[in-house]
Order: C-alpha cells, then structure tokens, then sequence
C-alpha cells in the first residue's frame, strides 16, 4: 500500500536536520502535495509543477552538504577566463609562443568538459557524505541501492519537468520520493518501530520483504532489523535483492552476521544452509569468505563445514586461519574436525604466517595429541608423518640428526629454532605417545607413511626411540634393532633406551653372541694406534674407535652401562 501523505514526524525531522535546505525541501514537498489533493485535472501543466516541486525538494537536502564541487566549477571558469584574455594579447608572441598558449586553453577546456560529465554524480557524491556523516557509515550499496535510487529518481524528476508529464505520472513520482525520504530521514524511533514489527512476521511475504527495502538505507538500519528476526525466512527472502551480500572490503560490517547469531539457535539447519548457499556464491573471495567462516561459528559445531571450506580455498589467509584456530579449542579433542582443520594449519603455504605457528603452538595441538583415541590414532600418526614427508632431506635441521647422534630425538626442541620440522617432529612424538595404547609398535613402524619419512636418520632415530618407549614391545624386535643397528650405523642417543630394555627384560644369552657377530673382530689397540698417528683409518674401523670413543670418554650415548656393547674392544685394550 502506497503512503499518500508524508509523517508530520518526517517533515519536522527534516526541517530540523537541515535548516533553510530542510526547510526549502519541506515548503516544496507540501506545495506539491497540496497540489496533487486539489486534483485539479483542467490546469494545464499541472504534473509538470508537481515534478518541478519534487525535484527542488529532492535537491535541496543533499545542497545542505557541501563536498566542494561548486568552487571547482568557479576555478575552472576563471582559469579558462584568463586564458582567453591572454591569446588576444598574444599578437606580439612567436608563433611558439601562441601554440603554447592555445595548447593549454585547450587542455583548460579538456577539464571542463570532464567537470559537466561528472555533473550528474553531485547529488549522490553530497548525498553518501552527507549520510556518512550522520550515520557514521557508507549507505547499502547492493541491491536496491539507495543512493542509486535517489540519483535515479532525480533523473526522473528532471525529464518529467522538461517533457510531458501527466497527473498520473507525477503522482507516481510523489510515491518514490515518499519513500525514499523515509528510507533515509525517517526518524529512529518510527523507523525502528515499523523494522520490529516487520521482524516479528514469522511467514514474511514478497511485500514484507519489498517494505523492508524501502525501510533501510544505511547498514545499521539493516543490522538492527537483523538483530530481531524472528524466522529464517528473512534471509532467504532479502537475499537476491543483495542487501545481504558480504562486504568486499574489512572496513565495513556485515548485517546479516546479526541475523544468523538471532537465529542459529533455533533453526541451526535452515542458517547453515543459507551459509551454504552464499559461500557458494561470494567464497571465492578471500574477505567474503571470511566473514561468512566467522558467522558460521555461532551455528554449533555443524557450523565448521563453512569454515573448512573457507581454510581449504583460502590457506594463506591468516584471519581465516585463526578462525580454524579457535575452532579447534572449541570442539571436542577426539573430533575429527580437530585433524581437518590441522591439515590446513600445518600446510607449509599456511606456516608462512608466524602468529599462526606461535598459536599452533599451544591449546590447539594439545587438543590434536589428548583427543587421541582408538578410532583415530592412526589418522592423526599418518596426517603428520605426511606433513613431515613434505619437507625436504635436505633441510638443516633434519640433517643436524645426522650429526647431532646424543641425546634422544624427543629432546630436539632444546636445540631448535622453532622451526617447523621441529615442531611437526615434537608433535608426532607427542601423537604417538598417546597412539602407541592403540597400535602396536611394529604397526605404527609398518605404516607406509613411517617408512616414507624424508629422512633414513629420521626414521633410524624415531624407530629406536618408539621401540625404547613404547609398550608390549617384543623383546626379539628390540634386540634385532639393536643387531641392525651395529651393522649399519652409529650408535644415537636414542638406543640406549632400547639397550636398557633389552638388559633388563632378556638373557644375556639371547643377545651377546649376536651383538658380537654382528659388531665382529676389533681391531687390536696397537692397530688403532697406529692408523691414527698417520691419519690413515680404514673406513670399516670407525664403528670401533666410535665405541671406543663414547666408552673411554663416558659420553651419553651408550655409557659406561653398556659396555657388553663393545666386550670386544674393551678385551684387546
């Protein structure tokens, strides 16, 4: 139903907020309203009036702002003035001289041109400042734009004033700038009362939605409606309209986040779906996508799936990251969506960004290794043993493994840097701690994953200290790695746990003699001696004089404990 008569409300409102502009408006809208009542058909002209009367009233409040346009007009005038009068006082200048002159009155000229094409833009440039300033935001620009509306009516207004305008048309015309003078200066607490009215519909129409339109200009107007909706409903009506579409830039806000925190608790499923539906549309924008993510976190933990998707399409977006961060400490620790959104978080792409490896770093991998259990140790054991894979051997401080033998592989965070290798490596320690109650010790060493670490110090090392650790190891497992180990390798900090087990837990008989074949016949003292006064040792030597080594100095490796390890040698000293 179409409003015939301005609220007094309204045309108070805008004498007050206007002065001598509002007040002109006012004197203008009221002529013509008198003169649409009178309905005087025999007067020639008469929608001709009623549109000029619009048009001044619609003008003069965006005049009340000033952005400066009106003097650019004056300094362009002037100086195209002073040119002119220069060019007739050129007649004594080289012919140069004139060329110049005439090249820059043209140029003067170029600017003028652009400043009438710029005309028809005035009153909407005055009229978003004019409510920026009011408001303290830009007006909705989707949609039904307001401020589109308002400079199309205007235009309206001025061909309607110079071409044939009938009754019926200019009564039309009174209905739009009716209803765009509400939209935009209808006071708060009328406009605020119509908006509750119109939230608490719970079957809104295609006219509910269509008064709502003609209702809100800024986004407040829309925030605060939002904020008081009462079905869900609502956001499936207003969104082609594109009132609801996220912003492309930080610096706005979001209306529609006031409708899904209303309605989430009680229609979850229908908010999720709409979530659905926008991301589907607006994702592929890394802002757009972030503040559809943010909004999802209010509809319970079915809420993440546009999050996740949010952090797979967007991984070097580190606000979207943090979402995923936060969303980690809000689930259960067991929840599969912990190891979803940790297969984003440790993504080198997304590691690049620092605060995300410092959060990382506390609540949200604690919640990824105490959430173990026995449906998903597996999972998390492979998702961070690929995460490691995809580092190369060659990174620094994988190869410090090679060198850096003592002390045991869960202890490298002392000798770190924080780096990523490290802290994935400190994290599987910590995962397979937890996973080791679930899998034996020989599954998690099968697992393809295992075996296809970047690394073979890695795996040499992460294999000793899960067979020195882990429960309800076989004591032969353990005496084989220990075999191997003598046959392939130097001795690590990480098999002296594996040694210890094996004293402790199995006959001597059932190890030494295989422990000597394999370490075989040392060379005799003197023969050390001799090949190392001329630096001169055979390759097949060093496991010896390196045992030797650890024993006689007492280094941490193997100790003093384990001398059996080197009988050998200790018998030909």
């Amino acid at each position: 139903m179409q409003r015939q008569r301005p609220e007094p409300e309204l045309l108070e409102h805008l004498a007050i907020e206007f002065g001598d502009h509002g007040q002109r408006a006012v004197d203008f809208l009221s002529t013509a309203q008198g003169l649409l009542e009178a309905d005087q058909l025999s007067s020639l002209r008469l929608g001709e009036i009623v549109a000029y009367c619009l048009r001044e009233a619609m003008q003069a409040i965006p005049a009340s702002f000033d952005t400066g346009d009106s003097g650019q007009w004056n300094k362009l005038s002037r100086e195209i003035v002073d040119m002119h009068k220069r060019h007739k006082k050129a007649a004594d200048l080289s012919e140069e001289g004139i060329s110049d002159i005439r090249n820059e009155l043209y140029n003067k000229l170029d600017d003028l041109e652009r400043f009438h094409d710029d005309q028809p833009g005035l009153h909407e440039r005055r009229l978003v400042a004019l409510m920026s300033r009011r408001t303290g935001v830009i007006p909705i620009s989707t949609g039904t734009a307001p401020i589109r509306v308002y400079q199309n009516l205007l235009s309206e207004l001025n061909k309607a004033l110079h071409g044939r305008c009938s009754v019926a048309d200019s009564k039309q015309l009174w209905y739009e700038c009716l209803d765009i003078l509400r939209r935009f200066f209808l006071p708060p607490e009328i406009k605020h009362s119509e908006l509750e009215s119109l939230a608490q519909i719970e079957s809104p129409s295609a006219a509910d939605r269509d008064a709502i339109l003609e209702l809100v200009a800024t986004p407040n107007h829309l925030r605060y409606f939002l904020n008081k909706v009462s079905s869900p409903t609502w956001l499936q009506l207003l969104e082609p309209s594109g009132v609801l579409n996220p912003p492309d830039t930080l610096d706005e806000p979001w209306p529609a986040h006031a409708g899904v925190v209303q309605l989430a608790n009680n229609y979850p499923t229908e908010v999720l779906s709409w979530l659905g539906k926008m991301y589907d549309t607006h994702g592929s924008s890394s802002i757009c996508a972030l503040y559809l993510a943010e909004a999802s976190l209010n509809v319970e933990e079915s809420g993440f799936n546009v999050l996740r998707r949010a952090m797979t399409d967007h991984p070097n977006t580190p606000l979207i990251l943090e979402l995923g961060i936060r969303a980690i400490d809000k689930v259960n620790s067991s929840d599969q969506l912990v190891e979803t959104f940790a297969d984003v978080l440790l993504n080198e792409v997304s590691w690049v960004f620092s605060g995300i490896a410092w959060w990382l770093r506390g609540r949200p991998m604690e919640q990824f290794s105490d959430g173990v259990n026995e449906d998903n140790a597996k999972d998390r054991v492979v998702l961070l043993c690929r995460k490691i894979r995809s580092i190369p051997e060659e990174n620094p401080d994988i190869r410090r493994l090679e060198w850096n033998i003592s002390g045991s592989i869960a202890d490298q965070d002392d000798l770190s840097n924080l780096d990523r290798f490290t802290d994935l490596l400190s994290w599987l320690i910590a995962t397979l701690r937890k996973a080791w109650k679930f899998i034996p010790a020989i599954g998690i060493l099968s697992l393809n994953e295992f075996q296809r670490l970047p690394s073979e110090s890695l795996i040499q090392r992460l294999r000793a200290w899960i067979l020195g650790n882990a429960p309800n190891v076989e004591p032969d497992l353990l005496i084989e790695e220990i075999e191997r180990a003598i046959t392939s390798r130097d001795p690590t900090g990480d098999d002296l746990a594996v040694i210890d087990r094996v004293l402790q837990d199995c006959e001597p008989s059932s190890y030494v003699s295989r422990w000597s074949e394999a370490l075989g016949l040392a060379p005799h003292i003197r023969q050390v001696g001799a090949a190392l006064s001329t630096d001169n040792i055979p390759a097949e030597w060093l496991r010896y004089i390196n045992g030797f080594h650890y024993v006689h100095r007492k280094l941490p490796v193997y100790g003093v404990r384990h001398v059996i390890f080197f009988q050998p040698s200790m018998v030909e000293i």
